[in-house]
């Protein structure tokens, strides 16, 4: 993380507590910046969160920009080991791929309300996205890319003939992050059973012989891994 560490000798016991308290400034302007927006973050209301000084915070991120940019330096680390662990795990199967990255986008801890809000917050406001665009972009466009290649694997290997492969990938990704919206505004209670519904109902639209519709039986050649 860009939080600075440096001039920091502590090791052993004073390393982990220093780590810990590093942690929870991190976690407590999460939930600053969910309550208040970029905006209304402030030093003071991320030290009165995470219940330390402000003292505390400047020695460890030295501004609040610091602490802006660790925050969304680290919500990007997580979705991006996350995205590997599931190429990993899918071992070139398409269908595979496309399955646990629904699953990870709808984790109860990965893409939490908080962190969902704290995502928007940096994308939307017009001071933030610089900052959004130095950690996000490389992650955004790696995303897509491997979306965007599964659906052309899918659309050959099964002869789906007429399938623009950007036009599904954008879909895709654009269904998810419709559904972080409606759950973020509250327009809707979107419970994870049911995005993964919208999000299957999506998929078997485009490749029905490899997803099902939910609550209907399996067609063809699908295989959910």
């Amino acid at each position: 993380m860009k939080g600075k560490r440096a001039g920091t000798t502590a090791t052993g016991r004073e390393r982990v507590t220093y780590d810990r308290t590093h942690g929870r400034i991190i976690e407590a302007t999460i939930d600053s910046i969910v309550q208040r927006g970029l905006s209304g973050t402030t030093v003071q209301t991320i030290a009165d969160q995470a219940g330390v000084s402000s003292a505390t915070i400047i020695k460890h991120f030295r501004t609040k920009e610091g602490v802006l940019d660790a925050v969304i330096e680290m919500l990007a680390a997580e979705f991006e080991r996350a995205r590997r662990r599931v190429t990993e795990e899918a071992a070139g199967d398409p269908v595979k791929f496309l399955n646990l990255l629904i699953e990870i986008s709808f984790h109860p801890e990965l893409s939490s309300d908080r962190r969902i809000g704290a995502w928007y917050a940096y994308s939307g406001e017009v001071t933030s996205r610089e900052i959004y665009e130095r950690h996000m972009r490389a992650v955004d466009r790696e995303l897509f890319r491997q979306v965007r290649s599964v659906c052309r694997k899918l659309a050959e290997s099964g002869g789906y003939r007429v399938i623009d492969s950007d036009a599904v990938a954008i879909g895709f990704i654009g269904t998810m992050e419709w559904l972080w919206l409606e759950r973020l505004l509250g327009r809707r209670s979107v419970q994870v059973n049911w995005a993964r519904n919208v999000m299957q109902a999506y998929l078997a639209g485009v490749f029905p012989d490899h997803f099902r519709m939910p609550g209907r039986g399996r067609r063809g050649r699908q295989a959910t891994g």
